[in-house]
């Protein structure tokens, strides 16, 4: 993680930890867990390979292109469970759609919003 910023660091371990927790949850495949480079995502927040590694990033590009921490928990949630279901299959499916939903019903329920939003607000103030 020689690239992230202290912040990003601690947020994106965070995110790690609680995807491999719903990935042994869910008996899911999860090889590891590793932080998306700026360069390669510009378009979206995280990448599921057939190997079972996921990419997330924890930083958004702006308009002007500078970077910037995600401001929303809700992107860095719905991304984690987003990509764990991709471990099932890689297309969108209705398969994928029923794993995506169950994970995140079941993060907001293991309070991870709540920690990711309060995580936040430290950030921000």
């Amino acid at each position: 993680m020689k690239n992230l910023r202290k912040g990003d660091e601690i947020l994106f371990r965070f995110v790690r930890r609680n995807m491999e927790s719903m990935a042994a949850r869910y008996r899911l495949p999860l090889k590891r867990v590793l932080p998306l480079e700026k360069e390669n995502c510009a378009r979206y927040f995280g990448r599921c390979e057939k190997d079972g590694t996921i990419f997330v990033r924890v930083r958004n590009a702006s308009k002007d292109g500078r970077w910037k921490g995600i401001d929303e928990p809700y992107q860095i949630i719905d991304t984690m469970s987003h990509e764990l279901a991709h471990l099932i299959t890689l297309d969108h499916t209705q398969q994928w759609f029923d794993l995506h939903i169950m994970i995140l019903g079941d993060m907001s329920g293991r309070r991870v919003f709540h920690i990711l939003t309060s995580f936040h607000e430290q950030r921000h103030r």
